[in-house]
C-alpha cells in the first residue's frame, strides 16, 4: 500500500451524523498534478451551470502524494490512477509537473470518508437533484452550500471506495481527492517537480516514476497544431474534462483494500 492509500483521517470525536471538518494542518501532504500553480489564478469552487457528476466549477484539485519504497516522491493517488486507467494523460507522461500545495493550519476540510460522511455534508450544504449522469445518481451536492461549511472537500482513500462505484455520488471522482473550494486556503506552495525519464524496477515489482526538482528539467516537447502541456485543454487535474473511466469501472482502490 502507498503513502496516502487507506490511512484515514484521526479523529476522535467522531459521532455519527456530525459534519466531519478537520484543519488544513491534518492532512496528509498533498499536490497538484499540472501546471506549476498561480495562486492568483485559483478560481472559487462553486455550484457548476450544468450538474450532474458531482464536481464544483473551479476550485483547485489536489491529491495526496505517493512515495516509492525509499521515500521519495513517486506522484500522488491522481496520477497513479492516469498511469493505470489513463497511461495517455499528460499527467502520466515524461516532464510532467508535480507542485506540493499545504494548507493553511486553519483552513476548514469536510471529510468524506463513508456514507454517513456524504449524508452529513449533504445534510449541512444541501443537495441538486439532476439525472444527466445516471451513472452518479440522481443527488449530488449543493457545492455553494458546500463552500459555506468548509474550504475545502476530502474525499478518502476509504470514501472512494465506499461511494465511487456506479450510483454512487463520487462515480466521477477517479481517486482520493481534496478539492479546494477557498483560495486562501491554500499555504505558500511548496517546490515544483518534473516527473523524470529514470524509473527504478525492483524484483516482481512494477516501475515506479521518479521525481526531481523541476529546474533540472525541461517541459516536454509537443507537436506542432497541439496544445502546450499546461493549457486548460490537457493539464486539469480531475474535472472530468480530461478524465475518461475504463469501461468496466471498478471503485479506484477496492484491490488495495484487501492487502
Amino acid at each position: 500500500m502507498q503513502a496516502g492509500e487507506g490511512a484515514g483521517p484521526q479523529d476522535p470525536d467522531r459521532r455519527p451524523g456530525r459534519l466531519r471538518v478537520l484543519a488544513g494542518g491534518a492532512l496528509p501532504q498533498l499536490a497538484f498534478a499540472g501546471s506549476p500553480v498561480d495562486p492568483a489564478a485559483i478560481a472559487p469552487g462553486r455550484q457548476p451551470q450544468a450538474p450532474g457528476r458531482n464536481k464544483p466549477a473551479g476550485g483547485l484539485w489536489l491529491s495526496p502524494v505517493t512515495r516509492d519504497s525509499g521515500g521519495r516522491i513517486a506522484g500522488t493517488a491522481w496520477t497513479r490512477w492516469c498511469e493505470r486507467d489513463y497511461p495517455g494523460h499528460p499527467a502520466a507522461r515524461r516532464g510532467a509537473r508535480l507542485t506540493v500545495v499545504p494548507l493553511r493550519t486553519a483552513a476548514r476540510v469536510a471529510v468524506v470518508s463513508e456514507p454517513g460522511d456524504f449524508a452529513a455534508l449533504a445534510a449541512a450544504a444541501g443537495t441538486v437533484t439532476t439525472r444527466r449522469h445516471a451513472l452518479a445518481g440522481p443527488v449530488e451536492l449543493d457545492w455553494d452550500g458546500v463552500a459555506r461549511c468548509a474550504d475545502a472537500v476530502w474525499l478518502t482513500f476509504a470514501g472512494l471506495a465506499s461511494l465511487g462505484g456506479m450510483g454512487d455520488p463520487f462515480y466521477w471522482w477517479n481517486a482520493e481527492t481534496v478539492v479546494v473550494l477557498d483560495p486562501a486556503a491554500v499555504a505558500p506552495l511548496g517546490p515544483v517537480l518534473a516527473r523524470s525519464a529514470a524509473a527504478r524496477r525492483g524484483r516482481g515489482r512494477a516501475r515506479e516514476p521518479v521525481y526531481e526538482p523541476a529546474a533540472a528539467r525541461p517541459l516536454p516537447r509537443r507537436r506542432s497544431g497541439t496544445p502546450a502541456y499546461g493549457s486548460s485543454k490537457v493539464a486539469r487535474q480531475e474535472t472530468g474534462h480530461a478524465a475518461r473511466k475504463p469501461a468496466q469501472h471498478t471503485p479506484v482502490g477496492a484491490a488495495e483494500l484487501e492487502l
